[in-house]
C-alpha cells in the first residue's frame, strides 16, 4: 500500500475505513522494502514508489485504529508481512518488521510464505523452508514462536489513547490537504499514543459505540480529549453534522 493508494480510487480503495467496514478484522499488508531499517521519512523510487514516512509512521496505526474503533472487529488487526522482500531479508530484518507492526498495534500476523514449488521459486521470496535450502529456517521457527506469544499478549486488551488524528481522505477529495503521516510522525517521535479516526466516525458516533460532547468524544469505549486536524482546504458540512464547532 503506497502512501496515496488508500485514499484514491484509481490505484486504491479511495477510503481505508470504508473499505474495511463490514470486515471482521482490519487488515494491512507490508511487502518488499516498505518497512525497512533506515527507511523512514523519505521517498524511495524503483519498480514501486515507497513513501517511507507513510509506511513507517501511519500505515500500522491506520490498520490498528480500524481494529480498535470498529466494534465489529473486536480489536483485531491483521498484517501480512515479509513477502517480496527478497532473499536478502533474513531473520534479523524480519524481527525488525515484526516488532514494528506489534508496536503499532497489529495483533494478527500472516507471514509470507511457505512455497510448495520447486526451489528456487521466483514468486515473491523469501520462502521459509524452501525445500530445505533456507539455512535460517530453525531461527525463523523461534521468531514465529515469539510472534505467536506477543500476538496472544496484545490481544483482548484495551487500547489507551487520548489523542485522535483526523483521517485525510475526505479532505484530499476537496482540495489541498496535509497527509496523516505528518502529524503521525510528530506524535510517534514524541511518544504520544494516538488513533486515526475518520469523519464518518464523528458524524455517526453511535454506529461505533460512541458519542460526542463538548470536551471529548467516545468511540467504542475509548475517550479522546484531543482531535488533531491536519491542514485541510475545506471541511464542508462534516462538523455541522457531527455537532462539533
Amino acid at each position: 500500500m503506497k502512501g496515496e493508494s488508500q485514499e484514491r480510487l484509481g490505484n486504491g480503495t479511495a477510503h481505508y475505513f470504508r473499505a474495511m467496514k463490514g470486515q471482521h478484522m482490519a487488515g494491512i499488508d507490508v511487502t518488499g522494502d516498505q518497512v525497512t531499517i533506515g527507511g523512514a521519512g523519505y521517498l524511495r523510487t524503483g519498480v514501486f514508489e515507497r513513501d517511507g514516512e507513510f509506511l513507517h509512521y501511519a500505515l500500522g496505526k491506520l490498520g490498528a485504529s480500524s481494529g480498535h474503533l470498529d466494534p465489529g472487529k473486536n480489536g483485531r488487526t491483521m498484517c501480512e508481512l515479509f513477502g517480496a522482500a527478497g532473499w536478502k531479508t533474513g531473520v534479523r530484518d524480519m524481527k525488525y518488521i515484526l516488532d514494528h507492526m506489534l508496536g503499532r498495534g497489529i495483533n494478527k500476523l500472516v507471514p509470507h510464505a511457505f512455497s510448495m514449488a520447486e526451489y528456487p521459486d521466483a514468486d515473491c521470496p523469501p520462502h521459509f523452508y524452501a525445500g530445505g535450502n533456507n539455512p535460517q529456517f530453525s531461527h525463523f521457527a523461534n521468531l514465529m514462536k515469539y510472534a505467536n506469544r506477543m500476538c496472544e499478549l496484545l490481544s483482548g486488551g484495551a487500547h489507551l489513547a487520548e489523542v485522535a488524528v483526523l483521517y485525510h481522505a475526505d479532505a484530499e477529495w476537496g482540495g489541498n490537504c496535509m497527509l496523516i503521516q505528518k502529524p503521525a510522525k510528530e506524535l510517534l517521535q514524541n511518544q504520544v499514543e494516538f488513533d486515526i479516526v475518520s469523519a464518518d466516525m464523528l458524524i455517526n458516533p453511535a454506529e461505533y459505540g460512541g458519542s460526542v460532547d463538548k470536551d471529548s468524544f467516545f468511540l467504542n469505549g475509548q475517550q479522546f480529549f484531543t482531535l488533531v486536524i491536519p491542514y485541510v482546504l475545506r471541511l464542508g458540512s462534516i462538523w455541522l453534522r457531527a455537532g462539533i464547532t
